[in-house]
C-alpha cells in the first residue's frame, strides 16, 4: 500500500513498527512539528511533505496513516473535511489515531456531514477492537453467544490516547447492545479545559442503555499499563446463553449448563502500534466490508463527554440532531 504518513518525531519508532508489520510502501512523510519532515522522511522512506490538507486533497495513494493530526479536524479549518473526502473519493483508506473530527462543535459545523459522502464517515479510527486480530480469532465464540442483555468493557491505553480509547470502548459496547440511547459518565477534566476528544487524560467511566433495552458500563483508563505504548481491552457480556469474556489474549464462554468453552490467542505484545497495524490489515483483507460507522461512534463519544461535563444523562439522539439535523441517520 502506497502510504502517506503524518506524525510527531517521537512517534517514528511506532511508525517504523507499523510500516514493517503491514509491509507499507511509504510515499510521503510529514510532521506536525515544523521543520522535521525531512529527517523523518530520511528515516521512514518516501518524500517529505509539509501540508497534510494539501496531501489529502491532491495525492492519489492507498493509505493515509495519521498518527498525529495537529490542528486538522480540530481548529475550524473549512478545507479539512473536503480534503479527507477527496482522498477517499480516489479510493484511499484514511486511518487517524487521534479522534477526527475532535469535537462536537467541529462535527456540528456541517462540513463533516455534507452529503453525499460525509467526510466523518470516511475516517477510520485507528484503535478498533472489533476490527483487530484478537476479535477475528474469537468470532466463533462471539457469534455462538448471540445477543447480550448487558456488557462491561474496559480499555487501558497510554499517552494521549484516552479519546481514542473511548472510541474503542464504544466500539465494544455497540457490538454488544447495538445503538446507544442514553449515557452518563464521570471523567478527569480535559487537559486544556475544552470538551474535546483529543484533550482527554486520566480516566473516564460511564454507563449506557441501548435502544433494545441492553445495559452497559465502561471504563477507559491510563492506569494499569504494564509497559509504555500498551493497548489492552476486555469485554464481559451477559445474556440468555450465560456469560462471555473476551480480551486481547483470548476468551471464555461460561454457559448456563455449566459447560465452558475457552479460546486462547498466540500473538505479539498488544501495543498501540500493533493495534493500529491490525486495523489496517483488517481493512486490507476485507475491502468490501463496510467500514465502522465512525460518525455515530463520534456522536456517542461526544454524548459521553457532555454527560461527564453536566453530570446528567444525555440522549445520544440529541447530539446526533445537533450534528446532522437532516435524515442522514
Amino acid at each position: 500500500m502506497r502510504t502517506l504518513l503524518w506524525l510527531e518525531p517521537d512517534q517514528a519508532a511506532e511508525a517504523e513498527s507499523i510500516v514493517k508489520r503491514c509491509g507499507l510502501e511509504v510515499a510521503l512523510v510529514g510532521s506536525t512539528e515544523r521543520g522535521r519532515a525531512g529527517e523523518l522522511a530520511s528515516r521512514l522512506g518516501g518524500q517529505k511533505h509539509d501540508d497534510l490538507r494539501g496531501a489529502l486533497a491532491g495525492e492519489t495513494l492507498d493509505l493515509a496513516l495519521v498518527l498525529d493530526a495537529g490542528g486538522f479536524g480540530a481548529d475550524g479549518e473549512p478545507t479539512d473535511a473536503d480534503a479527507a473526502s477527496r482522498f477517499a473519493e480516489r479510493g484511499g483508506l484514511i486511518v487517524f489515531r487521534p479522534p477526527t473530527p475532535a469535537s462536537v462543535d467541529e462535527l456540528a459545523s456541517g462540513r463533516w456531514t455534507r452529503q453525499p459522502r460525509p467526510a466523518a464517515r470516511e475516517i477510520r479510527p485507528a484503535l478498533l477492537p472489533t476490527r483487530g486480530l484478537a476479535w477475528r480469532s474469537l468470532e466463533g465464540l462471539r457469534s455462538g453467544f448471540g445477543p447480550a442483555s448487558s456488557v462491561s468493557a474496559r480499555v487501558v491505553t497510554g499517552g494521549e490516547d484516552v479519546g481514542a480509547g473511548l472510541i474503542a470502548a464504544i466500539d465494544l459496547v455497540r457490538d454488544a447492545i447495538g445503538e446507544l440511547e442514553r449515557v452518563a459518565a464521570i471523567a478527569t477534566n480535559p487537559a486544556d479545559g475544552r470538551r474535546s476528544l483529543r484533550s482527554l487524560r486520566g480516566e473516564i467511566r460511564g454507563i449506557a442503555t441501548g435502544e433494545t433495552g441492553g445495559r452497559a458500563s465502561f471504563v477507559v483508563s491510563q492506569t494499569g499499563l504494564r509497559r509504555e505504548g500498551e493497548f489492552r481491552w476486555r469485554t464481559e457480556l451477559r445474556g440468555d446463553e450465560g456469560e462471555l469474556m473476551l480480551g486481547e489474549s483470548g476468551g471464555a464462554w461460561l454457559q448456563n449448563t455449566g459447560e465452558r468453552d475457552d479460546a486462547s490467542i498466540e500473538r505479539p505484545p498488544v501495543t498501540i502500534a500493533n493495534a493500529i497495524g491490525e486495523t489496517i490489515e483488517a481493512a486490507r483483507a476485507e475491502p468490501a466490508r463496510p467500514g465502522p460507522d465512525t460518525l455515530r461512534m463520534l456522536c456517542d463519544a461526544e454524548a459521553v463527554l457532555l454527560a461527564a461535563e453536566t453530570g446528567d444523562w444525555v440522549e445520544t439522539a440529541t447530539v446526533r440532531r445537533a450534528v446532522n439535523p437532516g435524515d442522514a441517520w
